[in-house]
Formats: structure tokens, sequence, C-alpha cells
């Protein structure tokens, strides 16, 4: 026992009265765990201990505890005391009585009943230390009575069970599985307390399934998912979980669970993600990404910028670069900068390789001159387009309105990645109504407002198009969304999702490998089918001319008055 308590208790002990420390100090005393919260229990009274001590009226007074604090500890001096009547789940009405053997009775817990004496020596009136020996939560005197009292020791129960790895003794638990409606008398804010302290345990899990198994998670108003991951941080819990009822969260806290959840959907922590939701936050998501905490900060230290000071451009060399008139448009472009980290680094510019095809087909190499953290695109001498690269060779290009050129991405430290914001529009190449041409893409996201999209071969490709429409030669694995724009793929060797509103889908030739949807409004529809399948076809005007239906996939046609036809 450290020399600062037992001066407390000795000082006490001195002007005639006794003391003990009880409940937790003790308990973790004898687990052999660390606590700097210690709870006295003594003959004295409140203004007693005022006077001992010489503390004025600004001591917190609480229930007839005196609060006091040192260098290391946190102090609780409570006088022995018998509860008369509860409100509120909280006692107020009581009486000081002279002896701690009444006191003890009117705990809660076993574990938390023990009480030892300024020479160290542990009494056990209620068999505490057998119930710590055998790791078991036990309720002291009758659990019904105890529970009406204060309901809160529904959620302690969990609490302990998880903090310490115990087993809650059988009567408790099943009178806590068929008495969760007290949960609903409490505030909360006593119920947000101790879920706090569950969440931010060591075996936050431990908990999380009791609360389940318990039926507690109803009349706690919270939904828990079977795949929730544990954090050291209350906060990831909370991320992860639906709250049903009126918790109130600071705005701090509200705002990093935000950021948690946005991490979380986003999927990866990276210069983006570090960028704008911070190291914190990131730390947090990174355990439910099970992505190593190392690693992140590792990152973090490496990010090239850390606020929007640090960007090199502005609207108005925008506007020089890509020789356009100003609106929306530049706003977009300086989000997308400042969000993607797209500064190039020193020293990286060789390492990614852009090459021009004009529209007569002829080749020319184009430079990347890295100006004052700036990537710009040259065919001699002057700018036809921009872009940016990060510190992994990934690169996105601005091309103007109007442009025709063929371009073709490649890197030398990998293939080429698409950078994604964090709303979920992903960019390869970004056109407001120029068209996109490209050759090979593996494995890429391509979205247009108004410009047609054209592929020689894709695979794995994810196309959004407004008006555009998209033809591609060669495709495998695909989602291709328009509105109004058509999509004509030459030859489909797997299957996919594809989606328009009043423009038509045509497939040559389609080799089906996996459950394939086309879906459109007024659309029609004209798939040639290389092998068979389970063929589902619904329109509600549209006419129907299809093959014979039996195979091992499905798939799945769609339209409200477009035509079908499948041969």
């Amino acid at each position: 026992m450290n020399d600062k308590i037992k001066n407390i208790l000795q000082k006490l002990i001195d002007k005639g009265f006794s003391a003990y420390i009880v409940g937790g100090f003790v308990r973790d005393y004898i687990l052999g765990l660390e606590t700097y919260d210690v709870d006295i229990a003594t003959s004295a009274t409140p203004k007693d201990v005022r006077e001992i001590f010489d503390l004025n009226n600004g001591n917190d007074e609480n229930y007839g505890s005196i609060y006091i604090k040192d260098k290391l500890y946190n102090y609780d001096i409570t006088t022995y005391r018998k509860e008369l009547k509860y409100e509120n789940r909280r006692p107020v009405e009581y009486e000081y009585i002279d002896s701690i053997h009444e006191d003890i009775q009117r705990r809660d817990f076993t574990i938390n009943s023990l009480y030892m004496d300024l020479n160290g020596h542990v009494y056990d009136e209620v068999d505490g230390e057998k119930d710590l020996e055998n790791k078991v939560i036990r309720m002291i005197g009758n659990i019904n009575d105890k529970m009406i009292e204060d309901p809160l020791r529904l959620l302690r129960a969990v609490r302990f069970a998880s903090t310490l790895n115990f087993k809650l003794e059988e009567n408790l638990k099943n009178y806590i599985k068929q008495n969760t409606q007290l949960l609903r008398t409490l505030s909360y804010t006593r119920k947000k307390e101790e879920l706090d302290r569950i969440f931010s345990s060591t075996n936050s899990l431990i908990g999380i399934e009791l609360l389940q198994d318990l039926k507690m998670t109803k009349d706690l108003e919270i939904n828990i998912p079977n795949n929730l991951v544990a954090t050291t941080s209350a906060i990831g819990i909370w991320a992860q979980i639906e709250v049903l009822g009126d918790y109130q969260f600071s705005n701090q806290e509200r705002d990093c669970i935000d950021k948690v959840k946005s991490i979380i959907k986003y999927g990866i922590i990276d210069n983006i993600v570090l960028y704008e939701y911070g190291l914190y936050s990131s730390i947090i998501a990174a355990d439910i990404l099970e992505t190593d905490r190392n690693t992140v900060s590792d990152i973090y230290k490496n990010i090239p910028i850390y606020s929007s000071k640090d960007i090199k451009i502005n609207g108005d060399d925008i506007i020089k670069l890509l020789n356009i008139e100003p609106g929306s448009i530049i706003k977009s472009i300086i989000s997308d900068v400042k969000s993607y980290d797209l500064v190039l680094t020193e020293g990286k510019s060789d390492e990614v390789k852009v090459e021009f095809y004009s529209s007569d087909k002829n080749k020319n190499n184009l430079n990347i001159v890295n100006k004052n953290g700036i990537l710009t695109v040259e065919q001699t001498g002057s700018s036809i387009c921009f872009g940016f690269c990060n510190m992994d060779s990934e690169i996105i290009i601005y091309v103007p309105s109007g442009f025709l050129g063929k371009i073709n991405f490649s890197s030398n430290s990998g293939d080429i990645e698409v950078l994604t914001d964090l709303l979920g529009s992903d960019y390869n190449i970004k056109t407001t109504s120029g068209d996109i041409a490209l050759g090979y893409l593996n494995t890429c996201k391509i979205r247009s407002i108004s410009g047609s999209v054209s592929i020689d071969k894709g695979k794995s490709v994810d196309i959004a198009t407004t008006s555009g429409d998209v033809i591609i030669d060669k495709l495998e694995e695909a989602s291709i969304k328009t509105v109004s724009g058509e999509i004509d793929i030459n030859n489909l060797l797997s299957g996919g999702n594809f989606n328009t509103t009043s423009g038509d889908i045509e497939i040559n030739n389609f080799m089906i490998d996996k459950n394939t949807r086309f879906e459109t409004t007024s659309g029609e529809i004209e798939i040639n089918l290389l092998n068979e399948a389970l063929i589902n076809v619904s329109t509600v005007s549209g006419e129907k001319d299809i093959k014979s239906s039996y195979g091992e996939y499905k798939l799945d046609v769609k339209t409200v008055s477009g035509d079908v036809k499948i041969k």
C-alpha cells in the first residue's frame, strides 16, 4: 500500500474514527492490477472529514462522500451508511451508521465488498475472495431488491465480467436476461458511461457478446452487427453499431465517429484518408480494417501535404493550363487536388510514362514536366492537358473540352491505379465534354459526363456516363451504367451488370460465365448469346424474342417499354 494512502487512513484513525479501503482498489490489489481510484469508508462524517483535512466547501460532496485528490490518487471518502430510499435510481435518503459490517451489505457484488485496514489486512464477509479466485460476478443479498434499487447494476455486472474476464453467477445471469426492461428506466447518460467502459475494455468482445446473449441490446436501443471488430477505443465500437436511442455524444465524439464511419466505408487507409480525417481517426479505423497501426503512422509521416496551404495550384493556374472559362469545374478540380494529395514529389517524374496518339494515329511521346509540384503533360512545348501524380505513381489527367486524342497510361512501378474520392465518385480520366479513347485496361474505373467512352480491350472495368455512349471491342467482367448513352460491346467474355435509362444495349458475342443482369427503361436490348443460360426476361410493354432458356448461369433482362431480343 502506498504511503500516501496510509497517510489518509492514519489521519482519520488519529482523530478516533475507523477507516478502511473498500471496493475496487482492494479487488484490483488482490488481482495484481494497478488502479489510482481509492474508495475509503469511515465512521467520520463529511463534516469531520473536512475538518481533519482542512477542506473548504469547494470540495465535492455527493451522497455522503468527499472527493479529494493528490498527484497520484483520487480518493472518495464516504461515511458508513444505510440507504433508506431511492429515487431515479439514486439514494436520496440514508442514515450514517457506525459499523462497516452493515455498510458492506449495501454494496453490489461480492468482489467489490472486500475491505483493507491500514496494515494491509483484507477482510471478507461475503466470500468475495472466493469469487475472485473462481472468477465469478455474484450479487450481495437479494438480486431483485438490489436491481430495483439501481438498474444500472445490470450493466455494471456485464462491465465487470468484461473488464475482468469473469463469468456471471447463474442466478444473476438469468435475472438480467429476464429483466432487461429495467434498462429503460435509466438515463442515456448513465447507460452510455457504462457502455463506454465496456467498449473500451481490452476484453470488449466479451462484454458485447454478453449484451447480445442476455438480450440487452433491444432495451439499450442499439443494434450490434455480427461482424463487429474489437478496437481499443469506445469510439471504434460506436462507429460500428446502429444507435437507435437518444444517446448524447460530445461534438468531438460525434465528429470522430463520423470520420471513422467514412474511413470504414472507403475501405483502405491511404494518403487521401490521412489528409482528410487525420491520424487519430485513421488509427481507430485501422483496427476495424485490420490494418497495421505502425503502417498507418508511417504513411502519415510521409504524406506530402497536411493542409490546403501545402497545395501549389490555384484556380487561375487551372484556367490557364486548360484554357477554359471560370466555373464549377474549377472548384471540382481544386477539390480533387486537395483530397487526392496530388503533388508530384522530386525524383518521381521518371517513374510514369504517358503516350499520346493523335487522331491521325501518329504516335508522339509526351514530356511530363514537374513545374513547382504540378505535373504538366506537354507536346512540342505547348500544354495540351495537365494532371497530377502522387507518391505511388498514380495519375489523374484532366482533358480539355474538345480533345479527341487517344491516351494510354503505364507505370514503371506497377499498374496504373484509379484515384477515388471519399464520396464514391471514382476517376481514371475525367472529362466534361471530351471523348475518352483507351487501349488496354485492367481493373479501371472511368467517369464521363457527355463524352463517349471507347475501349479496345478491358477487364474488370467500372464505367458510368451521363449521355455518352460506351463502345467496347473486347470485355471481361464489367459494371456499366449510362443515362441516355448506348452500350455497344462486340465481344463480352464474362458477365456483369449493365444499366441504361433510355439508351439501347447491344451485345454481339456473349460468353456467359456468371450471373448477369441487363436493365433499361425505354431502350432496346439485343444479345447474341454464345452458350446456354437460364434466361429470365421482364418487360411491361416491350416485345420478347428469346432462345430456349436453360443452363448453369442466370441471365436477367429487364425493360419497361423496350424490346428484348436474345438469339
